[in-house]
């Protein structure tokens, strides 16, 4: 009993994502934050596909694992969702009064989501009001229950309570805000998360969050053009994506392949950012942090800056946490903190 942690210093980010799940535990002391434990676990394919979970008991084999690997003190969890079953819009709204503002909001919302009105729960954030022109600027989320109930079953069965349900874009704005605080802010930011089924791209505008778009490639598309051009099966693809060398495959058909990948994600990139100026009058980008197993792949940083001719750089939570480096066994964090991004911003949330 009196060698059990006092749980209120701690909150725990577990990151669910399709190609593995992320857990970051963080410490609150005399106003930091300290890393008290982390861990990543791969899923095997299938188990989430399409950001719902396929094979339950894989994946509550996989979380116990993780938490078991972590600290098996740990009960309470912030998690996030994806974009599956999830609307995220800023919406301007018109009102007579401000003395009903919440049914207000939450009736005007349930008329513009996609979902059945009975399968949502709604949560928003006020970000600007005017009672002059009696308006008002709503962040809003709609989520289907469904798509939440499925990840709560499995997780209360692997002896977890989400305590926060988060998105994972605002968990990543979260976690650039304080990796970002020292340094001047630049006029516009994109905050790229380089998934496994696919990316998110996010907007933020003098300093504030302004729009996500979603593109539909990431690592998994990469990998089968690899294997495709290649004529490689999916281990050796796999391994050409953690930048390993594969015997049978030259240097030079491997960098071909990759630029091809390259040129398709940009193109899909360009689209995202097309639609974002046109939205908000403003054509430039000033820098890119990429975050997601994504960024690691050999060259695509690199290609992204020269393509863009702005600068693009790894999420890099680590840059404001404390931690001892016998944690990683000394490695050199730099070369994984960006899996790490969304987790850390959710264990932030818990604070």
């Amino acid at each position: 009993m009196f060698g059990k942690k006092n749980r209120n210093n701690y909150s725990v980010g577990l990151d669910i994502g399709s190609k593995s799940i992320k857990l970051v535990e963080l410490k609150k002391e005399d106003g930091n934050f300290r890393l008290a434990a982390v861990g990543v676990k791969d899923l095997p394919e299938g188990v989430i596909s399409g950001g719902i979970i396929k094979e339950k008991d894989t994946f509550i084999g996989t979380v116990t694992q993780l938490i078991n690997q972590c600290d098996p003190e740990i009960v309470d969890v912030v998690i996030s969702l994806g974009t599956t079953g999830v609307l995220s819009d800023k919406i301007k709204f018109n009102f007579e009064n401000f003395d009903n503002i919440d049914e207000t909001i939450l009736w005007e919302a349930s008329q513009r989501s996609p979902f059945d009105v009975e399968d949502i729960t709604i949560s928003y954030k006020i970000l600007h009001k005017d009672e002059d022109e009696k308006t008002m600027l709503v962040l809003l989320v709609a989520a289907k229950n469904s798509n939440m109930q499925i990840c709560i079953d499995a997780l209360y069965e692997a002896g977890l309570r989400p305590t926060i349900i988060d998105v994972s874009s605002y968990a990543l704005n979260n976690c650039y805000a304080l990796e970002s605080a020292l340094d001047d802010m630049p006029e516009t930011v994109v905050l790229l998360d380089i998934g496994h089924q696919g990316s998110r791209i996010l907007f933020i505008k003098d300093g504030v969050y302004h729009s996500a778009r979603d593109i539909s490639i990431g690592g998994e598309n990469i990998t089968k053009t690899l294997q495709k051009q290649l004529k490689i099966d999916y281990g050796h693809a796999t391994s050409i994506m953690l930048g390993h060398k594969v015997e049978s495959v030259s240097l030079d058909a491997i960098q071909s392949s990759l630029q091809f990948s390259f040129e398709e994600f940009a193109s899909s990139f360009d689209m995202a950012v097309s639609y974002y100026s046109k939205e908000s009058g403003d054509s430039s980008l000033e820098k890119i942090i990429v975050c997601g197993g994504g960024c690691y792949i050999p060259g695509l940083v690199n290609f992204l800056s020269a393509h863009l001719g702005v600068e693009v750089t790894a999420s890099n939570p680590f840059s404001f946490l404390k931690y001892d480096p016998k944690l990683f066994n000394n490695m050199d964090t730099s070369n994984f903190a960006a899996i790490l991004s969304v987790a850390t911003g959710l264990a932030l949330r818990g604070f």
